[in-house]
């Protein structure tokens, strides 16, 4: 089975070359900042380029030179050989960073367009379990909920064991091995709980082709996500009340949506969810923007476009500074009055997991005055209310010749009109903006939201 974390990570043992992809997600220009989850896979995670090889020297080289020529900040080649040679304990150059051979780049560019082959269970913390499912995927479809807590897995719901950690094994890790037993379209059961240690509830799921959506939406009465009958078409918007209940403390014309990536469809599906804010005459937007860690640069601008109010025509997005001194400027075609009047109303959440094209999004909307600090909500876990502060692109470069790529950091982001760049800071509760007391990253029925709703509509 192949298991990721959305961020990618490049190992390198002591004198032999070990490269252990752990995600992919992002597309070329913004790339995914921290995701904080890991999603369960269907292939090995791990796969060794010896030196004997015969063509892992040359690709350690173009690896090199990539570096060298591209990365957004001096990188000498004696750090290079020094880090290749002796090892590291994280990765070559930045955690955003590594090399994709040729099935790993395969992967990235599927996983790009939405495209994936798991169950759509998405785990945040190994101890625990705590969980959520990707829009569309089995296990999205089958009811597992965002803030579960998953609790076994077996052949058939009278054989679901407790997932035990064992050796030095977390719970995690035994779910892997339990995991990675079943093959493509085989049903499994798994069993999880909404607290801890709450009562069990029993789910057959199996691993399938699907296409991943990334935007969900509600008024006070429906909800609705993006999903597909077969799961493989894309997905068009049905009514998924039935599967994820309603949020009834909405105030009339007030629309909930939530965006979870800045990938595959999600600009159409964001546009097709401003429709329907459009035609129901709603006046108020709750944009979520909590867990989601960024994508394509593209995808940001086409989302942006709609969202930005004192801009007209060809407006900038954001800047890219390379370190050669070069200032690229992404610019959008400025749709503001499509949906939105001077007298709308825009609600915002965040955490510690909002970051790269997400933070990006903000800081465009507070620079063209869409929303001010005090319109954000952050959830304050263990006393820090932040987004994560990622304001660095990543380039993903295909070697002409051959299948396998670099994604690199190639440039610092800056916002549109104040110039500011939040990397290795994030958007603070000190910048004005209001921090919502938080137990965890997610809750089953998300009470935050509630908090947030409670306090903005007062």
């Amino acid at each position: 089975m192949r298991t990721y974390k959305k961020a990618g990570v490049i190992l390198m043992t002591k004198r032999v070359f070990v490269w252990i992809l752990i995600a992919f997600f992002s597309v070329a220009a913004l790339g995914c900042g921290f995701y904080g989850f890991y999603a369960l896979g269907s292939s090995n995670t791990k796969k060794q380029l010896g030196l004997g090889e015969s063509d892992s020297l040359e690709k350690l080289l173009w690896y090199k030179q990539q570096i060298s020529e591209k990365y957004y900040k001096d990188f000498t080649e004696d750090e290079f050989w020094n880090a290749a040679i002796e090892g590291i304990d994280a990765n070559l150059v930045d955690k955003y960073s590594h090399f994709l051979d040729e099935e790993e780049y395969a992967a990235y560019i599927s996983a790009s367009k939405g495209s994936n082959e798991n169950c759509g269970i998405n785990i945040y913390n190994s101890s625990t379990l705590l969980c959520s499912a990707s829009y569309n995927s089995p296990a999205y479809k089958a009811g597992i909920k965002d803030g579960m807590f998953l609790r076994g897995i077996g052949d058939s719901r009278e054989t679901v064991e407790e997932i035990v950690p064992y050796g030095n094994r977390t719970k995690y890790g035994a779910l892997v091995d339990k995991y990675a037993e079943y093959a493509k379209d085989e049903q499994f059961w798994v069993s999880a709980s909404t607290t801890l240690n709450g009562e069990l509830e029993y789910y057959a799921i199996s691993k399938k082709a699907y296409t991943e959506s990334f935007v969900s939406f509600a008024t006070q009465t429906t909800s609705y996500a993006f999903v597909s009958d077969d799961y493989v078409s894309q997905p068009t918007v049905k009514d998924v009340t039935s599967i994820v209940g309603t949020v009834p403390s909405l105030k009339d014309k007030q629309m909930y949506l939530k965006l979870v990536g800045f990938t595959g469809n999600a600009a159409n599906e964001f546009a097709a969810a401003l429709d329907f804010y459009k035609v129901r005459g709603c006046t108020s937007l709750i944009l979520d923007l909590r867990n989601n860690g960024g994508g394509s640069l593209g995808i940001l601008s086409n989302i942006a476009t709609f969202l930005i109010k004192d801009a007209s025509g060809n407006s900038t997005i954001c800047y890219a500074e390379y370190k050669n001194g070069i200032k690229e400027t992404f610019t959008i075609n400025a749709k503001y009055s499509k949906y939105f009047n001077e007298n709308s109303e825009f609600i915002v959440l965040a955490n510690n997991n909002t970051a790269s094209a997400s933070e990006a999004l903000l800081g465009a909307m507070l620079d063209y005055n869409t929303i001010e600090y005090s319109d954000i909500y952050l959830s304050k876990i263990n006393g820090v209310a932040k987004t994560y502060g990622k304001g660095i692109m990543q380039t993903t470069e295909k070697r002409l010749q051959n299948d396998y790529a670099t994604k690199l950091t190639t440039a610092v982001i800056k916002w549109p009109v104040s110039n500011k760049c939040i990397n290795g800071v994030g958007i603070l509760e000190s910048d004005g903006c209001n921090a919502v007391d938080t137990s965890n990253i997610i809750i089953y029925d998300d009470p935050e939201l509630q908090q947030v709703l409670a306090l903005a509509n007062s």
